[in-house]
């Protein structure tokens, strides 16, 4: 976090607001949005949940808004952040070091709103032309604002598309597209995960969510990838979400495992399988210290793990781990269904084996 922010004014203006918002902002990359907004209360000695709401308001988590970066002004060349302070109409301001003044943020709404009307009228749905401006971040690459709130000078998307419900902050599309999948609606839900990601380029190196809940959104965007067959875009979405959750929340949390179940499945469903082996052996170890080795999460991805071992060529190791996995499970869940089926995949593994005469000192008695 940059050591020469403005200092706090006696009230709060709107530069100021934009002055914090931006450097949270910049900060989120790496050290994630929530983390670099309690930074910046402590430094500007503000609430931490005040800096919180700005932040939130200006990146659609928790409001309706334009994604940040898509307005830009031309007097310095950065993007405008929103501001919605109590008992003041919300506007789009610069930073402080900028000599423009705030723009009414209904007034830019309009004039997007009108340009998108007038340019492709078909990619606004009948009876939301009153927001249309919502629809923008997916028929609009970028908007500089010229000398005045009325210049603008818009960069079309060659290939606009329509947006699903962008009326929906993040957490609002989460939950929904959970809902739509729960009903078998995979088509909608895929819909909606996939708007909440389109600012997001998961295949920078190293790029992480800003915040908790957009990661959780990727991992859920490639679970349901995976129902459709597509593994290689499903590793993407989900490397992406478990490497963020992993800079929120650690290792040992139950919503990066389960990212992390994710990625080993989809790596797994593109054929990667010594990989995939690799990451399930790798979940089996996080679950067995949050759980313990007996719990059935932890059975199953070591299970898994044994299937992948054996895929991979490596028979003895496989059947070993498996064994030690169906004699854990037999101790604590005798009757559970998965029993009777590791144990038919064990001799599976041997009669291979055997058939393909092998010769190791396992089956040395066969």
């Amino acid at each position: 976090m940059p050591q020469n922010m403005t200092q706090r004014p006696t009230a709060w203006t709107p530069a100021f607001v934009a002055d914090v918002v931006a450097d949270v902002l910049g900060s989120g990359e790496s050290a994630g949005l929530y983390r670099a907004a309690t930074l910046a209360a402590q430094i500007h000695r503000i609430p931490a949940a005040t800096v919180w709401r700005w932040v939130a308001s200006a990146t659609g988590i928790e409001t309706v808004s334009l994604p940040p970066g898509l307005l830009v002004c031309r007097l310095c060349a950065q993007p405008m952040v929103l501001v919605d302070l109590p008992q003041h109409e919300p506007c789009y301001s610069c930073r402080s070091a900028c000599p423009r003044r705030p723009l009414p943020a209904s007034q830019i709404s309009t004039l997007i709103a009108e340009a998108m009307l007038q340019r492709v009228p078909q990619l606004v749905p009948r009876g939301r032309t009153h927001d249309a401006a919502l629809y923008a971040p997916g028929i609009i690459r970028r908007i500089t604002v010229g000398a005045t709130a009325t210049d603008l000078h818009i960069t079309w998307h060659p290939a606009p598309r329509r947006l699903h419900r962008p009326d929906l902050t993040t957490r609002q599309r989460l939950d929904l597209a959970r809902q739509r999948m729960d009903a078998g609606d995979m088509t909608d839900a895929l819909g909606l995960l996939e708007t909440g990601l389109r600012q997001i380029d998961p295949h920078r190196t190293g790029a992480t969510a800003r915040d908790e809940t957009t990661a959780t959104v990727a991992v859920l965007y490639a679970q349901i990838l995976l129902t459709t067959h597509r593994a290689s875009t499903a590793i993407t979405w989900a490397a992406y979400g478990h490497r963020s959750l992993r800079k929120f929340l650690g290792d040992h949390n139950p919503t990066t495992c389960h990212a992390l179940k994710v990625l080993a499945a989809a790596h797994r469903h593109a054929g990667h399988t010594s990989h995939a082996a690799d990451l399930y052996a790798e979940l089996a170890a996080h679950l067995h210290r949050m759980l313990g080795p007996r719990a059935l999460p932890t059975i199953a991805a070591h299970a898994t793990h044994a299937l992948l071992l054996f895929d991979s060529g490596d028979c003895v190791t496989a059947r070993q781990l498996l064994a030690n996995t169906l004699a854990a499970h037999k101790a604590q869940r005798r009757e559970h269904p998965d029993g009777p089926r590791m144990q038919h995949e064990l001799e599976r593994m041997r009669r291979h084996c055997l058939n393909s005469k092998h010769r190791h000192a396992i089956d040395a008695d066969a």
